[in-house]
């Protein structure tokens, strides 16, 4: 993942020389956002770590157990997870002892996806450590949170592209 440091006042006075004052102030956010977003990402690492899963596992149990508690189609579940079906596949074969895969009449063709009784465990323990990085960044936005989740929505939805593959 590129990392985006902190700029300092001269690279932002080389940076406005070369692309103007507002653009500059643009790509100021962007860098802030990214950072933020890498250090929150790598914080939710480290918390589920410590229950044996990764980001992408701890994902897919939090889609399966809260999006499809009665289970999901496997083309369902990845595109809530934004990813294609082959990276789910490949996700799903690292995770087989926490997610059942299971064909349901009338169309035995399609895979369903539901939480075995040791995803739900992993899940249930690997939720308060993320649950305590969620109230410091609740505690550091205070009131502004509800607000910042509105515009972090507006810009995923700006930055997200058609052309772009999910995975």
């Amino acid at each position: 993942m590129f990392m985006f440091g902190e700029l300092t006042s001269d690279g932002l006075s080389e940076l406005e020389s070369t692309i103007g004052s507002a653009q500059t102030q643009n790509l100021h956010t962007l860098f802030h956002v990214a950072r933020a977003s890498h250090n929150i990402l790598s914080g939710i690492e480290d918390a589920v770590k410590q229950s044996g899963l990764s980001p992408a596992q701890f994902r897919l149990l939090m889609t399966l157990n809260f999006q499809f508690s009665d289970g999901g189609r496997t083309t369902e579940v990845a595109e809530m997870l934004g990813v294609r079906p082959p990276t789910l596949s490949q996700l799903l074969d690292g995770s087989a002892d926490l997610v059942l895969r299971d064909r349901r009449p009338p169309d035995r063709r399609v895979i369903w996806l539901s939480l075995t009784s040791q995803g739900h465990e992993t899940l249930s323990k690997a939720l308060p450590a993320v649950q305590l990085l969620a109230q410091r960044v609740d505690k550091a936005l205070g009131l502004q949170g509800e607000q910042l989740i509105n515009l972090l929505n507006t810009a995923a939805i700006a930055t997200q592209s058609q052309d772009r593959p999910h995975d």
